[in-house]
């Protein structure tokens, strides 16, 4: 009866956690579809009007490390475009890139750019200005996936660059099209696209707001990717391989019951499976 009564405190524990860390998963992205709608309702956005709409939705999610606007620039239009970001208040603006050592260096012509204009909050992430996140393939990849279907996409695990505890983070790319219903077709979505609304999301500050609550010291809480391959699959703790090992024979020899104490669920992320 004993054992009955800590299984079943286990499992109502674990299913208010997971109830916990969805919910703050689940409202950001809710605030990137309002990015979404405001450019829609605006038409042309200004940095100011950006900074001001987004401000409220960094402050109630303190997860988010940034929001941008990423726009998507065709190759013939790059020179005007980074005139006109030079004329608004932003000098010295260049399309920029990383070089395979790692350095910021101007952007190597392609068919667009997908470029990040506006970001907040700025100073904090003042590097980013000016980035075409399309240059990096992965992250291409997944800008692809979101720009053809139409759907919200999360990227793979990234160490951030602002980063300043052991976490890893992940983007959200939302595609915009300018238009208030979803081009039908493929070929109509890749001609519509306008660019898109990208979230920056820090996963060891929102689970650990998430629970911050409640009382769970007898409980691991672990993440995993199950869309990316075995190695980097770990979400969340950030732990190296040899110290995940370790953590999971820790936990199999603190119980000889974990079949009935291990509790699983998925998580909300649009277009990948964490459990």
């Amino acid at each position: 009866l004993e054992h009955d009564r800590a299984v079943l405190a286990f499992q109502n524990k674990a299913q208010v956690a997971f109830s916990l860390i969805s919910r703050s998963i689940r409202e950001p992205l809710n605030g990137l579809t309002r990015v979404d709608d405001f450019f829609l309702l605006m038409g042309q956005v200004s940095r100011d009007q950006f900074k001001v709409f987004t401000k409220s939705l960094l402050e109630a999610h303190g997860g988010l490390q940034a929001i941008s606007w990423n726009v998507r620039i065709p190759a013939q239009g790059k020179d005007e475009f980074e005139r006109r970001m030079r004329d608004a208040k932003a000098p010295g603006f260049r399309i920029m890139e990383r070089s395979s050592d790692g350095k910021l260096v101007p952007a190597s012509p392609r068919a667009d750019h997908i470029v990040v204009s506006y970001i907040e909050p700025l100073a904090a992430n003042l590097a980013a200005l000016g980035f075409d996140v399309g240059s990096n393939a992965a992250r291409r990849a997944a800008l692809d996936v979101a720009r053809d279907s139409g759907n919200p996409i999360t990227t793979e695990r990234i160490s951030l660059v602002q980063e300043t505890r052991r976490q890893y983070g992940v983007l959200v790319f939302l595609p915009h099209y300018g238009t208030e219903t979803r081009p039908e077709t493929v070929e109509a979505r890749r001609a519509a696209l306008v660019g898109y609304v990208t979230g920056v999301f820090r996963l060891g500050n929102i689970i650990e707001a998430a629970i911050s609550g409640i009382t769970i010291e007898d409980i691991d809480i672990v993440v995993l990717d199950m869309s990316a391959p075995e190695e980097t699959r770990l979400l969340y703790p950030k732990l190296t391989a040899n110290e995940h090992r370790a953590r999971i024979q820790r936990l199999e020899a603190s119980t000889a019951d974990m079949a009935v104490r291990t509790w699983e669920a998925s998580l909300p992320v649009p277009g990948r499976e964490w459990r």
